[in-house]
């Protein structure tokens, strides 16, 4: 059982904290209702009118969106930082209002480009075991509308909450889920499920950018500081034998989106008994999320200081787009 339900069931939510849960369920209804009856581009609109009065009426957005921006953007003045908060509120408000479009309406349709499914259908077939690891760009929900001819079994490593305000899209539209989902918050973390996935020659996909307390991690040096990240991806290629494909994910307009495999790799079978190996491959997983986040800074979805040793509460409950 999740935190949330389980403190919903003994009554020990904060009185504040409950407040806002449903005040989000409220903003995320009225979002709905906007796009089961005038359609996507209302909603859209009314976004930008949203995360305005946020931004002006809300400090604390601004500062946890400070430390990645000033990073990001080390020559911004005050001024400007307040508008690359905006439009990254924005960015990402779209990913949560065009999830939600694609299960509410039946007729949806995005535009989801992956120029190289073949080179990873071709890695699938080879019967190893595939391990997508991704990050918290674009919106790995457009992404796996991508695998929709994926010759094996996808699984999805993530923490699952039934209960959030911003509900997935498989959540809306009902009829169950074309993938499997293996809760990250479940006993052992969900790796013992993961690794028989693999075993079997199945697709997991993992987000490899969020480390979380209870977690192995590793730090590793990103955008100029030093930031723990999750290992288990790298733990599990080495023990199972999966190839790693690193994909991450892009908005490129309205309703339209793109999927880019930047490495292919094989984790050495002896790497999990060796944490210097294990911190190398993590390395080179950030490495490209840096590349990706210098090249499109305002889609990594990031609003807690990630530099910070541990994980604030903030980071804990960010949402996976």
């Amino acid at each position: 059982m999740n935190q949330r339900s389980d403190k919903k069931r003994h009554g020990r939510e904060p009185f504040g904290r409950r407040m806002l849960y449903r005040a989000e369920l409220l903003g995320h209804g009225i979002f709905y209702m906007v796009l089961r009856h005038l359609g996507y581009e209302p909603a859209r609109w009314l976004l930008y009118f949203v995360v305005l009065a946020f931004c002006l009426l809300s400090g604390n957005i601004h500062r946890r969106t400070r430390p990645y921006l000033s990073r990001i953007f080390p020559g911004a003045n005050a001024l400007s930082r307040w508008w690359l908060t905006y439009r990254l509120c924005c960015n990402f408000g779209l990913v949560l209002v065009e999830r939600a479009w694609m299960g509410i309406c039946p007729g949806a349709e995005i535009r989801a480009d992956f120029p190289e499914s073949g080179r990873m259908y071709e890695i699938m077939k080879e019967g190893r075991g595939v391990i997508i690891v991704n990050a918290h760009v674009g919106t790995w929900q457009m992404a796996m509308s991508l695998l929709s001819e994926s010759p094996v079994d996808i699984n999805i490593h993530m923490r699952y909450d039934q209960e959030a305000a911003a509900r997935h899209y498989f959540d809306l539209r009902g009829g169950g889920c074309a993938f499997n989902i293996i809760r990250s918050d479940d006993n052992f973390g969900g790796m013992l499920e993961a690794a028989a996935a693999l075993l079997k020659g199945d697709a997991l996909v993992m987000m490899g950018d969020r480390w979380s307390p209870g977690t192995r991690g590793v730090d590793v040096n990103f955008l100029g500081g030093s930031a723990r990240i999750p290992v288990s991806p790298y733990y599990l290629a080495s023990a199972t034998g999966a190839t790693v494909i690193v994909l991450f994910t892009r908005a490129t307009g309205p309703k339209s989106y793109r999927a880019d495999i930047y490495d292919v790799f094989q984790v050495a079978p002896d790497a999990k008994h060796d944490p210097g190996a294990i911190r190398a491959y993590a390395q080179r997983y950030v490495e490209l999320l840096e590349k990706y986040v210098k090249k499109y800074p305002l889609q990594w979805y990031n609003f807690y200081d990630y530099w910070a040793t541990g994980t604030t509460e903030a980071g804990e409950k960010a949402d996976e787009p």
